[in-house]
């Protein structure tokens, strides 16, 4: 492209621009443009110590000439009109002069406290020209206190660069002080993950420091670095050796269990005899050496947990006789928190490190000691508070944590409850859908603080995500190369096994289950090892089952069983929530393995109704499965079929696309469709069972029981209910028709839930009119509040009258009263019209069960219906709030056009569009005249109500496909594409009129009325290019049109247009 005379150099054009302003001007535009290009006038006000009204004044050319923008605020600032402009500012100043400026700058601003960071930012380029010590000091101290602003907001690209220039200022004498600035600069590396860069600088501190709490702030990043690029026994050889140097000395290793052992008993006394009271009425640890020493331990603990036990446990105790002997400090919290750790690998004891782990909390939140009382909440989240509390309070823990250590800048411990986060979910997630997001983020933070180690953590569980829902999302498989990393090595184990236990790989189970057993040293306080424990206990069985009878290998899988199912007993009694339906599992499976049939009946039943109660999906799923596959191996086909296609349900409302497939796939018949189940015909070849049992009708008819209670228990939602009532009482009674009637107490009448949809019900007069239901029947049990039981209600008087019966030979009727609370909830109507006597009293106990666990899962019905209506609205209040926003991040505020960063969106994509379509583009830019002059005459008030009426006036203007866009105070875009240089400079021309006519009043001109100067450029753009050039030249045509008098058109003549 090129402009009427040829070639436009913008740089060159905008120096000679500025060369041509009054002296006074082009001193403030001096001042601008070291300061940034955009200053406030309080700022210039404050470099060059003139009225504000002056400096108003002497930016006045600049403001008529269009190289400046005054911006209207909170704070009134002016800017360069464009990039260009103070390109060509800069290059209009000599290197000498751009010296003396700064300089200038930065001595006056720095007399100014809350100007020190502007001062701060010109001394960045003075350093070899500032000779003065006293002058060299104070930038310095400029330098540390804005690069600590710069940290605050983890821009650590410029602590970096404040700090490397106030190494060049310090005293070479003042190691002290060179050390504070190396160590700020070392954490800022740290930030920006350049670690290599990091270890150079910890080298230069390493010489430099002698005392060793001056380099401990330095060895805190430097084990940090070590741990995230999985080096973490380097990581742990220079803390100890700073500890030692800091009077914490190790023992040697033949000595250390035993000086572990005797610091746990004399904690336990401690704990008894102590309270968090007590802690709090003892003073601040103030030691600097002590200060020191927790710091360090604290960081020294994620890479011993990772490689090294017997030394994490040590350094534990360290921190916790540090508490016990000198009282409470902020340092202290996070390597005490870690308690839990010493207690459960050194002996098995979860009780205490949890009471710790209270009193810890309890204390820093008392003391407000954040961000380490964050830290203690991830570490309770991680390691002690599952054994206790429900798994969801420990999530909400995780989360605050998370928050807490983020706004504390503790990236490095927001890494690893990221991690906490991922484990625990994978289990209380309803969704693997919904699980992504924690995934996603325990990745994301890894990647963005170069933490290679807790990215190793998460993969194996984003591998799982990509197995279980058949659908893969970018996550590379785990790596079997795991010898040297054992806590990595345990999750990919663990997730290994977890997709052998849903996708059933027996051989797969056994193997990795076995071998994350190995590495419970390294998780055994964690709950990494619930699904190590659980998957185990499925190996176990399994192997126990196909074992023959005599043989010495069952005898020693049994043994280890019944010590895995010692594990789940005790964690089911502390915390039955999290635990107590896996306990029965565990149970079912042992009693499935020994032929205990009875046994195996009631744990799975156990398993299945505790597991209704938390938001397990998959545990429900799984347990449901595992009973499947045990009542068809003894030939319950019904009750198997009934479970296995609950299972699949669960399965799929889960997310696990690829374990509902193999399940359809070994099960043809099996048929899970829009929430409603499809049991095998009877039968087919889904009733063969691969292994058959006798069993007595009595323990039959408990297990039909004991599966429709379990299959009500189940169901969250009335729909759903409704059919499962049908399909199960039809099977397990043989009637005909079975009608479930819900009782409205606000309206005191019964609906008939229609079939057709979930939310529609008719009224009780309306079934009753279309012969649904038999009224009598309903308004005896209605009356009586007992059960009904009709041999033939043609031949009872009482009922025999109502039409419901007209037509009919026979008709067996069973009313059955749903109760909760003594309070009638709904009826249950089963008939058969084909025989007599259909339902017998020896049944009705067992369907008064079934009674009991619908009115329960009535309960249950209706209150999950409420949350969903509640959860519907607030969705779709977000959704609108979330619509609303995103108008808001692309609309002016003032005029309601498009801003800067949809004109900017827009233009790039049909720049890239015409690129691709090989047609032309054109912009017009449009600037009001004299609207400084307006705003000063008029006020701020009316300038606002100028720019809405031209801004409506160019948007009903506009023509279909264009965009208005506000570009930036007075300023306005138009985009059309498909449009060249002629058409485009009609339509303006079209749009200056239009705004002529406005008659908008302006006395400080010569028109009268406000008045708008445009530039119109077109292109055809072409690979490689940018649509910036074309804003460039419609720029540069509006600055001509503004120099030829203003209330005018200009064009650009440019190739293809």
């Amino acid at each position: 492209m090129r402009g009427a005379a040829g070639p436009v150099d913008l740089p060159d054009l905008f120096t000679t621009r500025v060369a041509a302003l009054p002296p006074e001007t082009r001193g403030l535009l001096e001042l601008m443009t070291c300061l940034g290009g955009r200053v406030e006038v309080d700022l210039l006000r404050a470099a060059t110590d003139l009225p504000a009204s002056t400096v108003r004044e002497r930016l006045g050319p600049a403001l008529e000439d269009g190289l400046l923008v005054m911006e209207s605020a909170d704070q009134e600032a002016v800017r360069f009109r464009h990039d260009r402009v103070w390109e060509g500012a800069l290059a209009y100043l000599t290197p000498e002069r751009q010296r003396t400026v700064r300089l200038h700058l930065a001595r006056r601003l720095a007399a100014r406290p809350e100007l020190s960071t502007v001062a701060a930012q010109q001394y960045l380029h003075l350093v070899d020209i500032v000779r003065d010590p006293d002058e060299r000091r104070r930038a310095v101290a400029l330098l540390r206190r804005a690069a600590e602003e710069a940290r605050l907001v983890s821009n650590y690209s410029l602590v970096e660069r404040l700090l490397s220039a106030a190494v060049r200022l310090a005293d070479a004498d003042d190691s002290a002080l060179l050390i504070a600035l190396h160590t700020g600069r070392l954490a800022a590396l740290y930030g920006l993950g350049r670690l290599d860069d990091a270890d150079e600088v910890y080298r230069v501190i390493d010489r430099l420091a002698t005392d060793p709490v001056q380099r401990t702030g330095a060895t805190l990043v430097q084990v940090s670095s070590l741990a995230n690029r999985s080096r973490p026994q380097e990581a742990i050889e220079v803390g100890i050796e700073v500890l030692r140097r800091l009077g914490v000395a190790m023992p040697a290793v033949e000595q250390l269990e035993g000086e572990v052992d005797r610091s746990l008993d004399a904690l336990y006394r401690w704990l008894d005899r102590t309270s968090e009271d007590d802690d709090l009425a003892r003073p601040e640890i103030t030691d600097p050496s002590l200060l020191a020493a927790a710091a360090l331990i604290n960081r020294m603990l994620p890479p011993a947990f990772q490689s090294n036990p017997a030394t994490m446990v040590w350094l534990v105790l360290q921190a916790v006789w540090m508490w016990v002997e000198h009282g409470p400090g902020r340092t202290l919290v996070g390597p005490v928190a870690h308690l839990p750790f010493a207690t459960t690998r050194r002996r098995q004891d979860y009780r205490t490190g949890y009471r710790m782990m209270r009193r810890v909390l309890a204390v820093s939140e008392a003391r407000g000691y954040e961000p380490d009382t964050s830290q203690a909440r991830f570490l309770y989240a991680f390691a002690a508070g599952h054994w206790f509390a429900p798994l969801e309070e420990c999530v909400a823990q995780a989360r605050r944590a998370w928050e807490g250590l983020l706004q504390g800048g503790d990236v490095q411990n927001a890494c690893w409850t990221a991690n906490v986060l991922v484990y625990a979910m994978l289990d209380c997630a309803p969704t693997l859908d919904a699980y992504i997001p924690d995934v996603e983020a325990a990745l994301g933070i890894a990647r963005r603080t170069g933490n290679e180690h807790s990215a190793a953590l998460t993969q194996p569980y984003a591998w799982l995500l990509s197995t279980l829902r058949g659908a893969p999302i970018d996550a590379p498989a785990p790596s079997d190369r795991l010898a040297d990393n054992p806590t990595v090595a345990s999750n990919v184990h663990i997730t290994r096994a977890l997709a052998a236990a849903v996708l059933d790989e027996p051989a797969e189970l056994d193997r990795h289950s076995a071998a994350a057993m190995a590495l419970l040293p390294f998780m055994e306080n964690l709950y990494l090892s619930v699904p190590a424990y659980l998957t185990r206990a499925l190996a176990l069985a399994a192997g126990v089952r196909t074992a023959e009878a005599d043989a010495p290998q069952r005898s020693a899988l049994l043994a280890e069983l019944d010590t895995v199912a010692e594990w789940w007993r005790a964690r089911a009694a502390d915390a039955p929530t999290n635990f107590r339906h896996l306990w029965h599992l565990v149970q079912a499976e042992r009693a499935w393995a020994t032929g205990d049939f009875r046994a195996a009946v009631s744990a799975f039943d156990s398993a299945q109704r505790d597991a209704s109660v938390p938001q397990r999906p998959w545990h429900r799923a799984l347990i449901a499965e595992r009973a499947a596959r045990f009542y068809l191996a003894h030939g319950v086909a019904h009750t198997g079929h009934a479970l296995l296609a609950d299972a699949c349900r669960g399965y799929l409302d889960w997310g696990a696309t690829a374990k509902v497939e193999r399940l359809r796939q070994a099960n043809p018949d099996l048929l899970v469709a829009d929430g409603v189940r499809a049991l095998p015909a009877p039968g087919s070849a889904g009733d063969a069972p691969a292994h058959r049992a006798s069993i007595m009708t009595g323990a039959i008819d408990l297990l039909g029981i004991l599966a429709a209670s379990q299959a009500l228990s189940s169901e969250t939602s009335l729909d759903g209910l409704r059919h499962r009532v049908v399909d199960v009482l039809s099977a397990m009674t043989g009637a005909t028709g079975v009608q479930l009637l819900l009782w409205e107490a606000n309206t005191g009448t019964w609906r008939l839930p229609a079939a057709t949809s979930e939310t529609a019900s008719i009224s009780l007069d309306e079934a009753v009119h279309r012969r649904l239901v038999p009224l009598s029947a309903v308004r005896y049990v209605e009356r009586t509040r007992e059960p009904l039981l009709l041999s033939d209600a043609l031949s009872d008087d009482r009922f025999a009258r109502d039409p419901y019966f007209d037509g009919h030979s026979c008709c067996s009727l069973l009313a059955v009263p749903i109760l909760n609370r003594a309070t009638l909830q709904a009826l249950l109507l089963l008939e058969n019209r084909l025989i007599r006597g259909a339902f017998s009293t020896e049944r009705l106990d067992g369907l008064m069960l079934i009674a009991g666990q619908l009115a329960v899962s009535l309960d249950n019905a209706l209150v999950y219906a409420s949350l969903e209506r509640k959860v519907a609205e607030r969705t779709r209040q977000l959704a609108i709030a979330n619509e609303h926003l995103e108008r808001l991040s692309v609309t002016d505020a003032l005029t309601g056009l498009a801003n800067r960063r949809r004109f900017e969106e827009v233009l790039n994509t049909e720049w890239d569009r015409a690129v691709w379509a090989g047609s032309s583009l054109a912009l017009a830019m449009i600037d009001v005249d004299h609207f400084k002059r307006y705003n000063d005459h008029y006020g701020h008030p009316a300038g606002d109500e100028c720019l809405h009426r031209v801004a409506d006036l160019l948007r009903q203007r506009s023509l279909a496909g264009h965009l208005v866009a506000r570009y930036g105070g007075e300023e306005f875009a138009v985009i059309m594409p498909d449009t060249g240089i002629h058409v485009a400079g009609d339509i303006a021309e079209g749009l200056r009129t239009a705004v002529l006519g406005l008659g908008v009043p302006h006395h400080m001109v010569a028109a009268g009325v406000v008045t708008a100067s445009i530039g119109v450029a077109a292109a055809v753009p072409t690979a490689g290019t940018s649509a910036d050039h074309l804003v460039e030249l419609a720029d540069v045509e509006l600055y001509r049109a503004k120099r030829a008098g203003r209330n005018r058109v200009r064009c650009a003549d440019t190739d293809g247009a």
